[in-house]
């Protein structure tokens, strides 16, 4: 996210400055776990590592003061796009001929849903609930 975007998000919530620092220690942490999948290597982590990127710029943005309606229709659109490009990698990728996983990609564990996000909102608005007033 870029500053010209940041700067057009409504702020309407008031975060106190206990608060703001708990919420950017939940995003480091976030951001921290995924730096370890990117590192890992393993495929299946390396498809799900961006996801916790976003989670990580959706708690630095609730520190902030922006609204959970305005992350979402921010953050959801981008990892509805990458998991659409992952599900088309994977169904483009050549198929296993042989033994109990043939017919299936060569490259399986990399695919995510497209509503995956959608699974964090709700501990968003629990994050939002107790922590921005």
């Amino acid at each position: 996210m870029n500053k010209a975007e940041f700067d057009a998000l409504p702020k309407p919530i008031a975060v106190s400055e206990d608060n703001a620092r708990y919420l950017n220690v939940c995003a480091k942490s976030s951001r921290d776990s995924a730096g370890r999948m990117y590192a890992s290597g393993s495929g299946a982590d390396l498809a799900d590592a961006p996801l916790r990127d976003l989670q990580a710029d959706a708690f630095a943005l609730l520190a902030c003061g922006v609204t959970v309606e305005a992350i979402v229709e921010l953050l959801e659109p981008k990892w509805r796009a990458y998991a659409t490009e992952q599900q088309a990698r994977v169904a483009a990728a050549p198929k296993i001929k042989r033994g109990p996983y043939s017919g299936q990609s060569n490259i399986s564990h990399r695919w995510v849903s497209t509503e995956a996000f959608e699974n964090f909102i709700p501990h968003l608005i629990q994050m939002a609930d107790k922590y921005q007033r």
